[in-house]
């Protein structure tokens, strides 16, 4: 999706990788830790999807959210040391030279600062303890994470990506029965200074300051809903009893390079999301799979298909050393 979600993820999820049918990976259960969540991604702003059932989390992420500040590294008078480095290497002195080297001549910091969680949109649902058939997905040739199951005779769908044509988050939740998608929203930080507000009747706003750093940061929230009712306060958004709901995310935060910070997350923000104000989530996803499959369809893999394919990604992970599963090994190709 886009370099994916950022390099951070690459690797992760050698446990939670597999399909289906097709190009999908699926479990027939939530996610209970971070790793078997499914990834969203546009390049810049990502998301792991848990799939909760009375509580669904979003960890959201940003590709420049960093502790620290611009700075520079280098060691002020290293150059007067290099020589005498050079003649203990070359007497074959390594230990003296290592040690001098470290103390006198190596970048100041020696690492590179931390990268950053951004927050956590948390949507819950009241009375959805008893549900059946339950499916959750990630369809690599989509880039698109689905859950449906059914809570007695309402059949509910949520669909999540990341549009990188629009820079949102995409969140919509529907049922096949007119006025019964109700839930409440929030969205926080692991950050320390933390506030959220409203900003006219559908958007709720997060702000605050990376720990240890000076980057600061905004996530904006805004909910569209299909009948029902919507209400705002500065810890929340409730939807009740509307036919379909969608929640679009912003974040930005104020880094433009390297040796500037001065951004406007609040004014990205607000720009971003007035770009898709009035946009349908037809149009939204439409325009997200279109972009999307340019990059992806530059590469096609097929290794056959075994009766293997039929059983939840989990599975077939577990019994991989087993039995003949080609297609396992596709979809393992793809998802990197």
């Amino acid at each position: 999706m886009r370099k994916f979600i950022f390099n951070i993820f690459t690797g992760l999820f050698l446990c939670s990788m597999v399909s289906a049918n097709g190009l999908v990976l699926w479990y027939q259960q939530p996610a209970s830790e971070w790793t078997q969540a499914l990834p969203i991604g546009n390049g810049r702003l990502g998301a792991m999807v848990f799939g909760g059932i009375e509580k669904e989390r979003l960890q959201f992420n940003e590709d420049t959210l960093w502790t620290g500040r611009p700075h520079e590294y280098q060691h002020e008078g290293a150059v007067e040391f290099l020589p005498e480095i050079r003649r203990l290497l070359e007497e074959g002195k390594q230990d003296q030279a290592e040690d001098l080297a470290m103390r006198e001549f190596m970048s100041v910091p020696l690492r590179q600062k931390a990268y950053q969680p951004f927050g956590n949109l948390r949507i819950s649902f009241q009375n959805h303890d008893n549900i059946s058939d339950y499916r959750r997905e990630l369809d690599l040739d989509k880039a698109i994470v689905t859950i449906t199951y059914n809570l007695g005779d309402v059949a509910y769908k949520r669909e999540t990506f990341s549009s990188y044509p629009d820079q949102v988050i995409v969140w919509r939740m529907s049922s096949d029965k007119s006025g019964r998608v109700s839930f409440t929203a929030t969205i926080e930080s692991p950050h320390k200074s933390i506030e959220t507000k409203t900003c006219g009747d559908n958007q709720l706003i997060m702000t605050g300051t990376v720990t240890e750093g000076v980057t600061t940061f905004e996530a904006r929230l805004q909910v569209v809903a299909q009948g029902g009712d919507v209400s705002i306060t500065d810890q929340a958004v409730t939807v009740e009893n509307a036919d379909s709901a969608m929640l679009l995310l912003a974040g930005h935060n104020n880094f433009i390079n390297f040796q500037d910070v001065s951004g406007d997350p609040a004014a990205r923000c607000q720009a971003t999301i007035e770009a898709v104000s009035g946009k349908s989530f037809d149009t939204l996803v439409d325009a997200h799979i279109r972009d999307y499959q340019q990059l992806f369809h530059r590469v096609k893999l097929n290794l056959g298909t075994t009766e293997a394919a039929n059983l939840p990604t989990d599975q077939r992970i577990k019994n991989a050393a087993d039995i003949n599963d080609p297609q396992l090994e596709t979809i393992y190709f793809q998802f990197g």
